[in-house]
């Protein structure tokens, strides 16, 4: 962080301070991150209600985002953002699993570089591969904090998966 951005401390996910220039980033992880806990509480209408915020979060870190770093994936996530309302789980699994590997894609190279993406968790179930149609072997997600909590099997395998490092 450069000396002269403002820091903000923010209450309850990260124990960190977040600088006031990435709290759009911030926010947007928090909402990601919301959706992610609906699907591993096994909540398809906390997940609903909860993935049109996703679209408005990911505009709002678009429009100060650093574009060297964002532009080639800020297409796709503006694309894959429009989760559809899904009738079941599954589907809701299989919509978000989607968007959060495009984002993965781009958060794993800069985690090492950016203080706020630094803390994050990121974690990998070694068999989603019967989660949902078209699922992989291995799928990762990430979480804000501790503890592990598979979003593609919910509650019958909550804590299934592992942590990864960068």
């Amino acid at each position: 962080f450069s000396s002269r951005r403002r820091h903000t401390r923010l209450q309850g996910d990260w124990s960190s301070d977040v600088c006031s220039s990435d709290l759009p980033l911030y926010s947007l992880l928090q909402v990601i991150d919301g959706l992610r806990a609906a699907l591993a509480a096994d909540d398809l209408a906390t997940y609903n209600a909860q993935r049109s915020k996703l679209t408005s979060a990911l505009s709002d870190f678009s429009k100060g985002a650093d574009h060297s770093l964002w532009h080639e994936v800020l297409s796709k996530l503006e694309t894959l953002s429009k989760l559809p309302e899904a009738p079941d789980l599954t589907r809701a699994r299989q919509s978000f699993h989607a968007f959060n590997t495009v984002l993965l894609e781009s958060l794993l190279p800069l985690q090492s570089k950016d203080p706020t993406l630094a803390t994050l968790k990121i974690y990998e179930c070694p068999m989603t591969e019967s989660a949902f149609p078209g699922a992989p072997k291995n799928a990762r997600w990430f979480q804000l904090r501790a503890p592990l909590q598979n979003p593609w099997f919910g509650k019958s395998m909550l804590t299934c998966g592992k942590e990864v490092r960068p």
